[in-house]
C-alpha cells in the first residue's frame, strides 16, 4: 500500500466500502472475490501492523473479516491453512448463518487430486475436530466440541455406521432443555461433519465427484454410491444420447441431380437445435447451484463436444 494511502485502511469512510464489499461477497458466496480480496487484505495487514497498533477495534475487524474470506473460499486454501481455518474457527463455521460447511469441505476435496490424499486430509481433520475446545453449549454440563464428540462416539461406537444409532442420539438431544434450538442445530451440523470425515473417499459412497447418468432414457445423479433420479426434465435424454452418437444421415448429403451449383455449405455438426433447446429450456426450472442444473449442464457440455467431434463434411454436386 502506498505511504499516502496508509491512513485509509483507519477512515470510517474506508471502512464502510469495505464493509459492503464483503458482505456482498458473503451474501452471494463470490468464492473468486473473497480469494483475491483476502491476499490484498492479508498483505495491507502486515504493512500497516504499526500504524493499525493504535485501533485495536479496526485490528480486530479487519481479522475477523480476512477469515471470513478466507472461509468463503476455503477450497481454494492450502491444505495447512484450511486445517488451522478448522483449529481456530470451528465454532464460527457450525454457526455462521447460510454457510455451506459440508459443501465446502467437499469442494476443497475434490481439489485434492489423489484420492488416498483425500483421506488423509480427513484423518488431519478429525485429529484436530477431536481435540477442539471452543465452546459449543453453554448450559449443559457437556460445553466442548470434544466433549460432545466423545459422547457421541461412546454412545453410538467408533464407526458411526448405525444410523439407527444416530437418530435416537439426536432425538434425545432435543429433549435436552438446557440445550437451546440455536445450538441443536450447531450440535446436528457436527455430527454429520465428522460422519462424514469417517466415509472413505475410496468408496463409492464416500467418493466426492457427481456425475449425470443416463438409464433407460432418463437422467441420473450418480451420488455417494446412489443414482439419484433428477425428476420433470422434459428433454429425452437416451434419445439425446443416441443422436448426437450417430453420423449425419447420408440422405442430408444428396443434391438432386441437374440442379445447378450452390455454394457449398460448411456442415460441421448435425442440425439438432431443437434437441439443445430442449436441455437449455430444462435448465431454466432449476437453480443455479442445484445437482439437476448441474447435471444438465454437464449434458450441454457434452453435447456440444460430441458436436464439435463431428468430421466437417463436403457437400459435393
Amino acid at each position: 500500500m502506498k505511504p499516502e494511502n496508509k491512513q485509509k485502511m483507519l477512515s470510517p469512510e474506508y471502512v464502510g466500502v469495505f464493509t459492503k464489499a464483503l458482505d456482498n461477497i458473503v451474501l452471494y458466496d463470490e468464492a473468486d472475490k473473497a480469494l483475491e480480496l483476502s491476499g490484498i487484505l492479508e498483505k495491507a495487514l502486515d504493512d500497516n501492523a504499526t500504524l493499525l497498533q493504535t485501533r485495536p477495534d479496526l485490528i480486530n475487524f479487519y481479522k475477523d473479516s480476512l477469515t471470513k474470506l478466507k472461509l468463503i473460499c476455503l477450497p481454494a486454501q492450502p491444505d495447512k491453512e484450511v486445517l488451522d481455518l478448522f483449529k481456530k474457527n470451528f465454532i464460527l463455521m457450525l454457526s455462521w448463518p447460510d454457510y455451506d460447511l459440508l459443501g465446502k469441505l467437499k469442494a476443497k476435496l475434490i481439489n485434492i487430486d489423489i484420492v488416498s490424499e483425500r483421506d488423509k486430509f480427513k484423518e488431519d481433520l478429525k485429529k484436530i475436530t477431536l481435540e477442539n475446545s471452543e465452546i459449543i453449549t453453554s448450559s449443559s454440563p457437556l460445553k466442548t466440541i470434544k466433549d460432545w464428540l466423545k459422547d457421541y462416539l461412546l454412545k453410538t461406537g467408533l464407526d458411526n455406521q448405525d444410523s439407527l444409532k444416530k437418530a435416537q442420539y439426536l432425538s434425545e438431544l432435543k429433549n435436552i432443555k438446557t440445550i437451546k434450538t440455536a445450538e441443536y442445530q450447531v450440535l446436528s451440523l457436527l455430527l454429520n461433519f465428522y460422519d462424514r470425515l469417517n466415509v472413505s473417499s475410496e468408496t463409492p459412497a464416500g467418493f466426492e465427484e457427481e456425475y449425470p447418468v443416463v438409464k433407460d432414457g432418463k437422467l441420473f445423479i450418480f451420488s455417494k454410491g446412489v443414482l439419484e433420479p433428477v425428476p420433470d426434465v422434459k428433454a429425452n435424454y437416451g434419445e439425446l444420447t443416441d443422436l448426437v452418437s450417430q453420423p449425419v444421415a447420408e440422405k442430408n448429403l444428396e443434391v438432386a441431380p441437374n440442379q445447378p451449383e450452390k455454394p457449398t455449405p460448411n456442415i460441421s455438426s448435425p442440425v439438432v437445435p431443437s434437441r439443445l433447446q430442449e436441455l437449455e429450456q430444462a435448465l431454466k426450472n432449476y437453480p443455479p447451484d442445484s445437482l439437476e442444473s448441474k447435471a444438465i449442464k454437464q449434458e450441454i457440455e457434452h453435447f456440444n463436444k460430441s458436436v464439435k467431434k463431428s468430421p466437417k463434411l463436403d457437400v459435393k454436386k
